[in-house]
C-alpha cells in the first residue's frame, strides 16, 4: 500500500502539467510590464522588442541634419566668398581698363603725333618745293630778260657760234659715222686743258702775279698804271682777264651767255 503514495503525486503532477500545457497554447503569456520612463532612460529598456537608447537616436535623427546643415553652410560659405571677391574684381576690372584706356590713349597720342608730324613735314617739303620751283622760274625769267636787254650787243657773237657750229657738224657726223665719239672727246679736252693754260698765263693766275703773299708784284704786270714795291699792293684791285683760244672772252660769256640760274628742284630730294 506504500506504493500509492508514490504513484498519485505522480499522476496529480502529470494532470496538472497537461492542465497548463493546454492552457499555454490557447492563452500567450503575458509580458512583463514596461520599466518607467526614467528606468528606461536609465537602463535601456525594451519597448516593442526595440532598444530604447535616446542618444542613439537622438544622433541618428541629428546627424543627418548636421551633414545638411553644413552642406548648406559650405553653400553659405562659397557665396560668401564670391560675394566678397565682387570688389576686387571690380577693383581688378577697373584699375584693368584704366590701364587699358591710358595705354591706348598715350598709343593714339603718339601716333597722332607721328602723323602730325609726318603731314607736317610733307607739307613743309610741298611749301619748299613750290618756293624752290619759283625760284627756279624766276632765275630763268631773270636770265631771259637779261639776254633780250643783251640782245642788241649779243647778236653777233650769237650769229658766230652758230655758224661755228655748222662748219663743225660735218666733222662730228663723220665722227659719229666712224665711231669716233671717244677720240673727238679726248681732242676737245685737249683743247680745253691748253686753253685753260694759256687763259691762266695771260691773266697772271700761273705765274702768281697778285698773290696774297707777294707784296711787291702787282696784280697785272702788263697794265700801265702798274707799280712795283710795297706800293704796287693797290695794283691788285685792277681785274686781270686772260686770253681764250676756243672760247669767247669772259666779258663776252658774261654778258651774253652767263646766267644765274638756279637748277630745277627734284621730288626726291623733297619727298
Amino acid at each position: 500500500m506504500s506504493w500509492i503514495f508514490f504513484v498519485i503525486p505522480i499522476l496529480f503532477g502529470l494532470l496538472l502539467w497537461l492542465l497548463l500545457f493546454d492552457n499555454r497554447k490557447e492563452t500567450p503569456p503575458l509580458s512583463p510590464p514596461p520599466p518607467p520612463l526614467e528606468e528606461g532612460f536609465k537602463l535601456g529598456g525594451k519597448v516593442g522588442g526595440g532598444n530604447m537608447d535616446p542618444a542613439k537616436i537622438m544622433k541618428q535623427i541629428i546627424k543627418p541634419m548636421e551633414k545638411q546643415m553644413n552642406k548648406v553652410k559650405d553653400q553659405m560659405d562659397k557665396i560668401e566668398n564670391r560675394l566678397s571677391e565682387i570688389p576686387r574684381k571690380m577693383d581688378q576690372t577697373i584699375k584693368e581698363s584704366e590701364q587699358k584706356t591710358t595705354k591706348q590713349f598715350t598709343q593714339l597720342t603718339k601716333q597722332m603725333k607721328q602723323m602730325i608730324g609726318k603731314i607736317t613735314h610733307v607739307l613743309d617739303s610741298i611749301i619748299q618745293y613750290i618756293v624752290d620751283i619759283m625760284k627756279t622760274i624766276e632765275s630763268f625769267l631773270a636770265c631771259g630778260v637779261q639776254k633780250l636787254m643783251n640782245l642788241p650787243q649779243c647778236w653777233y657773237y650769237y650769229a658766230l657760234d652758230m655758224f661755228g657750229r655748222l662748219l663743225y657738224l660735218p666733222i662730228s657726223f663723220f665722227c659719229w659715222v666712224f665711231s669716233l665719239q671717244q677720240e673727238e672727246e679726248k681732242v676737245w679736252n685737249t683743247l680745253e686743258e691748253l686753253d685753260q693754260y694759256v687763259y691762266d698765263l695771260t691773266s697772271g693766275k700761273l705765274l702768281g702775279w697778285g698773290g696774297d703773299d707777294d707784296l711787291f708784284c702787282p696784280a697785272d704786270p702788263f697794265d700801265p698804271k702798274a707799280t712795283y714795291g710795297p706800293s704796287g699792293r693797290s695794283a691788285r684791285s685792277v681785274n686781270s682777264t686772260g686770253i681764250h683760244l676756243i672760247h669767247f672772252p669772259d666779258s663776252v660769256l658774261q654778258k651774253c651767255y652767263h646766267c644765274q640760274v638756279s637748277s630745277f628742284p627734284k621730288p626726291k630730294d623733297y619727298f
